[in-house]
Formats: C-alpha cells, structure tokens, sequence
C-alpha cells in the first residue's frame, strides 16, 4: 500500500538560510583617503545650503508672543494670585494691546502656551478613557479615569479623566481699528482624532459636575467630534512647555498694526508656578519659527567640510608613505603573494576540519577501511601523530552512532509508506513499502 511521506517536523530538520549561515551579499568599503575626503565634501555641500534654508524660512515667520499670567492680575492681588483665581466673584477680564512688527498673512495662527505643565506625567496620561471617547456603547468604561470618572450621584462623567476635567478654559478675543477679528475653529484638530478617537454618537454628560474645580465646561448638546478645543488639548504633549492651536485669524495683519486683546484669565497656573502665553504667528515651508533645524544642518555640513579640509591638509603635509620606502614589492605583486598565502591557509584549514566533520571524514575514509576494521592510514605514521589516529578512530565510531539515532528516528516517518526522501543532499529512494518487502521475501 502506497501512502504520502510525513514530513519530518520543524524542529527536527537542519535549519538552514543563507541568513542564519552569514552568507548574505556584504560590501565592506576601504575607508581610503580620497574616499573619506569626497564623503565629507560631499555631505558639507548638501547640508549647508538646507541649512541656510531652513534658517532662512524660519527667520520670514512673523511671531508675537506675550506673556500675560502675570500682567493680568490686578495690583490688589498681586501678593494673592492663588486667591484671585479661585475667587469665582473676581473680573477675569484683561484688555492688552499688541503692536504687529512685521506684515502678518493669513492665515494668522493663534495659540496659547503653557510652561511648566507636565501633561506627560503618567498618571495624568492613563487618566482617560479612549472606549468611552469613541463609542456611546462604552459611556460606562470609566475605571481608568479616577478621581473624574463618576459623578457625585454615581453617574459617568463623559467626556472621563483628569485630560479633559483640566481643559484649558482661557479665551481671547481681537479687535483691529474697533473691529472685530473673526477667530475660526475650523480644521484646527487632527482629522484623524475626529474621525476615528471621538464619536459622533458621545455627548457631554456629568461634565465639571464634581467637587474639584476643573477647567472649560462643554456644550451638552455638541457631539465630542465636534469639541475641537477638546480634542486639540486631549493630545498630550510630550513637554512640559507646550503650544495648543486655538484658531486661526483668516485675514491679513499690516506692519505696525494696533491688535487689542480681550482676555478672559480663567485657567489656575499660580498653584504650580506655570506660566501662560499668547502666541500669535505665520508659517512657512517648515512650519513654524524655529531655528533649530537650520542650526543643526549648519552645524553637520560645517563640522563634515571641517574634516574634510583638516584631512587634506594631513594628506598633503604628511602623506602615508609608500610601499617601496619598506622595500616591499609593488602593489599588484603584494596582492599576489597575500592571495597565494591566503588559498595555503584556506586548504591547511580545509584540511583539518575534515577531521573534525564526521559527514566528510566517514565519505572520505569508509573505503580505505581493511576487513578487520582498521584503517590502513593507521600503516602511515609518518604522516599523522597519534593524537590525529586517535581523532580518526572516535571521529569514525562517533559517526556509526550518529548514523543509528537518526536511522531510529526517520523509522516512524517512513514505516509503512513509500516515496523519496532527500537528506543533507543524498536522495534515498524508498520503492517500495513494508508489506511489499514482506511480499518478497
């Protein structure tokens, strides 16, 4: 009866792949003179001019920033400014005037900073619930979001969480020439956030309902998809100084323009020593103001052509003397005599491990093998010592007894069926199955 071979199992054959036997394609280059000099040269070329770019787009950002924690407290409160955040009677209005140093276009991004606010402290970041944010299905999934996950009457709080229970609740208003600058919301979120980490069908409920005096109140019946000043701030930052987007001005701002300021000084820094600041700016090709990305480029390109003109010098001042000074002989002919020494040393090598292999020794010296088992190289003691017979004898023994455990082993696989199997690279036909040998015999 013929049957399918069972494949031996995984961990029973020999693993093999040109990656696990190191034999993958490797370039190792020369790191000669010429060779390092040319990359350094190379890589100062190309980073400094993206450097000088980048400074350049940074340095066309118009940006105004004023810092107002401070010179929104009134003088009666100025020792007291704890208090006068806390005191829910206090006028938090706060009129400022910015002058526009340079012509600002649209559109003019607004945004608050916050220094000294740790919004990436652990606790601080496990305190949400995303299940909830998503769906109305988990309105109850608030066990992450102690001390603001139920109400004081046993109800979740949606949106959950110490992010969302501290939203920053400072407003702005401007006005330019007595008119009113629209501030627009839109598209200042990620469109990823909202469309897939906060449900259209989640709507605040039990918000700000707690004990604990928290920070901006939510529109009950705006969906958390639509909360753009929620999602921004539930985007943790992984600083403690951080910039949030709060809108954006669509209009254009002239050089030496007088913006007023409305601002409503509602968020609590004073009890951690933080510092609040508005940030009115433009963008460019790389974003923002910021130097350092220019700064870097600069600082890799000159440092590479630095390098590049210090090896120069030493390859001139001082180059590496030649092989005739050593009285060697001449570059092609030295590439000969190391190949020819390197292929002896590559067969001594080849060799002795054929001593060591039992795969090659046993195929090597099976048939030099005499009737009463003793290898007739043992009659040539001139050429081994008898720490090499010695080798051959056990090597030869060690083989025989490997050949059996694998014999045993393959015994289960090939028992009853019939097929070809293929072993280190020897084919071992098997014709034939146990009943049909019984047959024959």
């Amino acid at each position: 009866m013929g049957g399918e071979v069972k494949a031996p199992k995984i961990g029973e054959r020999a693993a093999y792949s040109r990656f696990t036997q190191q034999e993958l394609p490797a370039c190792k280059p020369i790191l000669t003179p010429g060779w390092v000099i040319t990359t350094f040269i190379f890589v100062g070329i190309i980073f400094i001019p993206i450097g000088l770019a980048s400074l350049f787009a940074s340095e066309r950002v118009v940006e105004i920033v004023y810092r107002y924690d401070e010179g929104c407290i009134p003088t009666n409160y100025s020792d007291q400014k704890l208090a006068y955040i806390q005191n829910s009677t206090t006028n938090k209005t706060c009129t400022r005037s910015l002058i526009v140093p340079k012509q600002m276009k649209r559109p003019v991004y607004v945004y608050y900073q916050l220094d000294n606010f740790y919004q990436n402290h652990r606790r601080y970041v496990k305190s949400r619930s995303d299940k909830q944010l998503r769906s109305n299905a988990s309105e109850g999934d608030t066990s992450s979001c102690d001390p603001e996950g139920v109400a004081p009457d046993k109800h979740p709080i949606v949106p959950c969480g110490l992010i969302a229970w501290s939203l920053f609740n400072d407003t702005y208003g401007f006005l330019v020439n007595n008119e009113a600058l629209e501030v627009s919301k839109r598209n200042i979120a990620w469109k990823s956030d909202q469309e897939h980490k906060f449900g259209s069908d989640v709507y605040p409920k039990n918000f700000q309902s707690g004990g604990l005096i928290g920070g901006a109140k939510l529109n009950d019946t705006i969906p958390l998809s639509e909360q753009a000043d929620l999602i921004v701030w539930m985007r943790t930052a992984a600083f403690p100084t951080f910039r949030k987007l709060y809108g954006k001005i669509e209009m254009d701002l002239e050089a030496n323009e007088n913006v007023t300021v409305v601002i409503q000084n509602n968020y609590n820094t004073y009890s951690f020593g933080g510092k609040k600041k508005l940030v009115l700016s433009t963008t460019s090709w790389i974003g923002g103001k910021n130097d350092f990305l220019g700064v870097a480029y600069l600082t890799v390109g000159g440092l590479c052509l630095f390098l590049a003109i210090s090896f120069i010098l030493v390859y001139v001042v001082k180059p590496r003397q030649s092989r005739k000074k050593f009285g060697l002989l001449e570059k092609h002919k030295d590439y000969v005599v190391r190949a020819q020494a390197f292929h002896k040393k590559e067969e001594a090598y080849g060799e002795k491990a054929a001593f060591r292999n039992p795969d090659e020794f046993y195929f090597k010296m099976i048939k030099t093998r005499t009737i009463d088992g003793v290898h007739k190289l043992e009659s040539q003691a001139n050429k081994y010592t008898p720490e090499e017979l010695m080798l051959i004898k056990t090597q030869d023994i060690g083989y025989v007894l490997q050949k059996v455990q694998v014999k045993k082993r393959l015994s289960g696989w090939i028992d009853g069926y019939g097929g070809v199997w293929v072993i280190y690279g020897r084919e071992m036909a098997l014709g034939f199955t146990r009943e049909e040998e019984d047959g024959e015999r």
